[in-house]
């Protein structure tokens, strides 16, 4: 994360002489503390945030990790140039500030995603978790077939809040923090290669990961795993020049939206048909980060994973229903799939 900090103060001899002496003919000393926040950990690199966030909750947790102040925000003004959170009612001292996200007109910060009930003074930042939502599925796992509300997170350590009443100087001090977005939207498009309609209902898409608990540092925690559903579903006619386009050809296409994406776990893309047969199953992390190296070879694999959002995968299926050979397309990349673990 990104920490601006702009401290303006004047030698020590004018303060003294300008504010801060005990004397009835002195102005008190100014103190301008501000939080401001940006969304540019995202492919394009531009600062999205105006237009991606409408609700945030921020947290500050003193060195001993108490939680000593939070403040939640919500509605059309975050997306105003120039918004910023006035840090001057945070206790004096040194903290830790941690932020959840979302696209939301209400608290809690979305609608598929909770922020437990902290108390200054008690809870400490361990305390501190973000849970999705999700509907029992088995008795085992849980099950999410929603289009999950975006969920953004962003820490800035080692943050210094003076107290006006106690400044012996003027200062103005500006914050910001980067966020980072936690939910991916993943488009699975199945490609008839003869040209035959396909029946949207012939196939079940899914994907399956235990992604839905985040901690203070936004790592993923232990939990159930969570079958993704799609939350639509279309057949539609491909526009030509597309990757491996042939005249006459439909597809169906199914939109599922998921949780962060982390390089030490796999999250399973799966295709059933309607008889129950797999038609594919795969580590969709592993195969997403493959196309990380045709155009982004500078990136750790965590951070494009961190960057990309948004991924559309077609997969060629044969006239018997079949994955047509080891070769997929991730946002028209053409990916031949070789050496992956797929247990």
């Amino acid at each position: 994360m990104t920490l601006t900090k702009i401290m303006f103060s004047a030698a020590a001899s004018i303060m003294l002489a300008s504010c801060g002496l005990i004397k009835d003919d002195v102005e008190p000393c100014s103190v301008t503390q501000r939080l401001s926040f940006t969304y540019e950990y995202n492919m394009l690199y531009k600062d999205l945030f105006r237009s991606t966030v409408s609700s945030l909750h921020l947290y500050a947790f003193d060195s001993e990790g108490i939680l000593r102040w939070q403040k939640a925000d919500a509605g059309e003004h975050l997306s105003e140039y120039g918004y910023d959170i006035d840090l001057n009612e945070c206790p004096e001292g040194v903290y830790t500030f941690i932020v959840w996200g979302g696209k939301h007109d209400g608290i809690p910060t979305t609608s598929h995603f909770k922020l437990p009930d902290l108390i200054p003074g008690v809870s400490t930042i361990t305390d501190l978790n973000c849970r999705m939502h999700r509907e029992d599925y088995d008795g085992t796992i849980g099950m999410q077939n929603k289009d999950l509300s975006p969920l953004y997170y962003g820490k800035l350590d080692n943050v210094e809040i003076f107290s006006a009443e106690n400044a012996d100087r003027h200062i103005s001090q500006r914050y910001k923090i980067d966020l980072m977005k936690d939910t991916n939207l993943i488009t699975v498009v199945l490609e008839n290669e003869d040209g035959t309609l396909a029946d949207i209902n012939e196939y079940r898409l899914s994907t399956m990961e235990s992604n839905g608990l985040m901690d203070h540092n936004n790592t993923l925690l232990d939990d159930r795993d969570i079958l993704f559903l799609p939350w639509h579903k279309k057949i539609e006619t491909p526009e030509p020049g597309g990757p491996n386009y042939k005249p006459g050809m439909k597809e169906m296409q199914a939109r599922m939206t998921t949780g962060r994406l982390v390089t030490d776990r796999k999250t399973w893309l799966t295709v059933v048909d309607k008889d129950g047969r797999q038609v594919v199953r795969m580590p969709f992390s592993e195969i997403a980060l493959m196309i990380k190296d045709y155009y982004m070879k500078h990136m750790s694999d965590q951070e494009f994973l961190d960057r990309q959002d948004s991924y559309e995968v077609r997969i060629p299926i044969n006239k018997n229903g079949e994955w047509a050979g080891n070769t997929i397309y991730i946002n028209s990349w053409k990916v031949v799939i070789d050496n992956i673990d797929f247990e």
